[in-house]
């Protein structure tokens, strides 16, 4: 009876010891099978950052694009070299003229281009450095000279 309480008894040694590496063995699983929630995070923190960046880039590179892609018209002289006209109207762009030449009256027109000089075309030239539009404006005399010659720029 001594040998078998006593085989009864390392049965159960074998079979707690048993149980202990299952067990291990189990946590071991289990631990392997758990996330990683630190690194999960550090990888998803990377991740965010390397998407902020990429928008950044994009947005750099499309306003570059927008900005070369906009008509001449459309490019704002440097705020040192706004034209204000003699009715008091700040022009920052030649799109702002064209829309002001045909608006203004024709005593505000006269002020600017006269046989003794051209207000517009000297702006054009000093703010845009744009020669060639500039001597064309130069030879204008009317509202429809400016008109047709804005037309023709693209």
């Amino acid at each position: 009876m001594i040998n078998s309480t006593k085989r009864g008894i390392m049965k159960k040694d074998k079979d707690s010891q048993l149980d202990d590496e299952l067990s291990e063995s189990q946590k071991a699983l289990m631990e392997m099978m758990e996330p990683d929630l630190e690194g999960e995070e550090h990888m998803r923190k990377e991740l965010l950052t390397d998407a902020q960046e990429t928008i950044k880039k994009s947005k750099i590179y499309l306003a570059r694009i927008a900005s070369e892609n906009r008509s001449v018209l459309d490019k704002e002289a440097p705020a040192d070299k706004y034209f204000i006209m003699e009715n008091g109207m700040i022009l920052k762009t030649i799109k702002d003229l064209t829309t002001a030449i045909n608006f203004i009256d024709g005593t505000t027109f006269s002020h600017h281009v006269n046989i003794d000089r051209n207000d517009f075309a000297d702006w054009i030239q000093n703010a845009f450095n744009m020669k060639d539009l500039a001597s064309r404006l130069k030879n204008a005399t009317t509202k429809d000279d400016f008109i047709e010659i804005f037309n023709s720029v693209k």
